[in-house]
């Protein structure tokens, strides 16, 4: 944070502290959208989960109050605000989240969430954000999931050499 002031690095985590209390918590429809800028954009978890403007963002949003209507624990394993400048900043963080769906306790570990926010006409905005889960075919130290590529391969040659 080259020589911005902490100022301007308040006035971002106060909006992402806002926001990510609404979302996990507040669990409310109306409060969510007014964090969301018009051009906002992003992917969610769901295959389906891509979205190019706010009107599309808030359906999926709605989806997801719909189905988690409770509070959503979260434990942060690592979180970070990263100020560009005094209208732009970029929040990332790895957590795991409790929640409920349809009397049954569930979690996602190590969910990862990028948000962008900017500053437009003195309001502070979410203008994109990304949430991703780890694969379960990739292990640990892996970028693709060499071990069960080679796993396969291992199972073909055992699979040939039992027919022979």
């Amino acid at each position: 944070m080259a020589l911005l002031s902490i100022e301007v690095a308040n006035k971002f985590n106060v909006v992402m502290e806002d926001y990510l209390e609404t979302y996990f918590q507040k669990r409310d429809l109306n409060s969510i959208a007014s964090y969301l800028a018009e051009s906002f954009y992003g992917c969610g978890t769901g295959v389906d989960e891509q979205v190019y403007n706010k009107d599309e963002g808030l359906a999926i949003f709605k989806r997801d109050l719909e189905a988690v209507t409770t509070p959503i624990k979260t434990i942060y394993r690592k979180r970070e605000m990263q100020i560009l400048n005094d209208t732009t900043a970029i929040f990332q963080a790895c957590m795991d989240v409790h929640f409920n769906i349809m009397g049954e306790e569930m979690e996602f570990r190590n969910l990862r969430m990028t948000v962008v926010l900017h500053e437009v006409d003195k309001d502070i905005k979410v203008i994109a954000k990304h949430l991703s889960l780890p694969t379960d075919s990739h292990e640990e130290g892996e970028s693709f999931p060499i071990k069960e590529a080679l796993s396969r391969k291992r199972e073909k040659i055992n699979t040939i050499s039992i027919k022979f």
